[in-house]
């Protein structure tokens, strides 16, 4: 898998392209057709991926029925699905995503993740740094949203 596909602005903040190209040969691409599901809240999380193309809607379910409040709306160079890297045994998907146009994932399961850290542990270290960065920039954005609700 080619490291130009992703957005070079956001991994450069700390890995190298050519540490992105060493990380990629983990994953595997899956392509998704624009409204279709990536996964259900509710759905086991076997899976986290890079957004190489395209953009999804991350949703959240509400108490009524069918309704989902958008909590955010990511592209290229984005990773989605990261809380399946930090749980064990059947965890859960706390969220709703689908594909808002044709994109395309780069994935990683669990047996994947499991030899990225066997194989290359200082940049699978580095790969968990970028996500707690873009964790931490979700969470100040989410909370800049609520604020302006208020």
């Amino acid at each position: 898998m080619n490291s130009d596909s992703l957005d070079s602005t956001k991994l450069s903040l700390c890995m190298s392209d050519y540490e992105w190209e060493q990380i990629l040969v983990f994953f595997e691409k899956k392509f998704f057709a624009e409204n279709e599901i990536i996964f259900n809240e509710g759905d086991s999380a076997d899976f986290a991926a890079f957004i190489l193309s395209g953009s999804v809607i991350i949703k959240k379910r509400t108490e009524f029925s069918d309704k989902y409040f958008v909590l955010s709306i990511l592209d290229k160079g984005s990773f989605i699905g990261e809380n399946f890297l930090v749980t064990y045994g059947e965890a859960k998907r706390n969220v709703s995503i689908i594909a808002k146009e044709s994109t395309e994932l780069a994935l990683i399961d669990r047996k994947g993740w499991a030899k990225l850290l066997h194989d290359k542990p200082d940049l699978a270290n580095k790969m968990l740094i970028f996500l707690l960065y873009a964790i931490s920039c979700r969470l100040s954005s989410m909370n800049e949203r609520l604020e302006a609700m208020f």
